[in-house]
């Protein structure tokens, strides 16, 4: 995380958390979400976590899934119809259902230097 981008990720993540919340999933206290140098962005634990604690719920109508959205779309593999799902969302913008979540993402960028055989 480069200097001043810290309050602008942290102000996604909040974003994020309210989303979460008003959609009718919760997080635990025990975890939070964040970034670190070392693993990048995600959710790490805040205080000791014992087994068979609920962290997180996320409810299914927030689950951005690799369903068809289009008949043409089936034909594509699992993989593909995610990727198109999440490029359709990131073109609504601020419209997009997933716009707080979207907003969390790092940009292509980091995708490419972290996953390059992805690309």
């Amino acid at each position: 995380v480069k200097m001043g981008e810290e309050s602008r990720h942290e102000s996604e993540m909040e974003g994020l958390d309210d989303w979460l919340l008003a959609h009718g999933g919760a997080c635990s206290r025990s975890v939070r979400l964040g970034e670190s140098r070392r693993s990048g962005r995600g959710l790490y634990a805040a205080r000791p976590v014992a087994g068979g604690d609920v962290l997180l719920v996320v409810p299914h109508a927030l689950l951005l899934t690799a369903t068809p959205r289009s008949h043409s779309a089936g034909a594509l593999a699992k993989t593909d119809r995610l990727i198109l799902a999440l490029l359709e969302e990131a073109a609504g913008g601020s419209a997009s259902r997933w716009a707080p979540y979207l907003r969390t993402l790092p940009p292509r960028r980091a995708f490419e230097e972290s996953l390059p055989l992805m690309w």
